[in-house]
């Protein structure tokens, strides 16, 4: 248990920092827009590309991890197009609910395999 929280505890307390110091007034809603892109385009590529790179191919193609990952993303998925489809009133779901409901679970779950395997 702890070691998860070692993992996860440094994300969520940079979001709760980063919350806060907005909410103080350090960062307008303009820099949240420039932070944003810096962290999909560059912090979080680089995130992945350095666990990958510490670790063995055999390891990266683990079978049985990659098909947990890949249910674990279809039923993300899945489940946001099923809210998707509730909370609007026609039939067509938004063509994004169900890719974004499984996007934030990729570095998050990368960090934790490149700590835990």
């Amino acid at each position: 248990m702890l070691d998860i929280l070692a993992i996860t505890g440094p994300i969520y307390l940079t979001i709760a920092l980063g919350y806060f110091l907005t909410r103080r007034g350090l960062f307008a809603r303009a820099d949240m827009r420039v932070l944003g892109q810096f962290v999909i385009n560059l912090a979080l590529p680089a995130l992945l590309f350095n666990a990958l790179a510490q670790r063995k191919l055999a390891d990266i193609l683990n079978g049985r991890y990659l098909l947990i990952y890949a249910l674990g993303s279809l039923a993300a998925m899945g489940l946001g197009l099923l809210w998707a489809r509730g909370a609007r009133q026609d039939t067509a779901p938004p063509p994004c609910s169900g890719p974004w409901a499984c996007r934030a679970r990729t570095a998050a779950l990368s960090a934790f395999r490149s700590r835990c395997w």
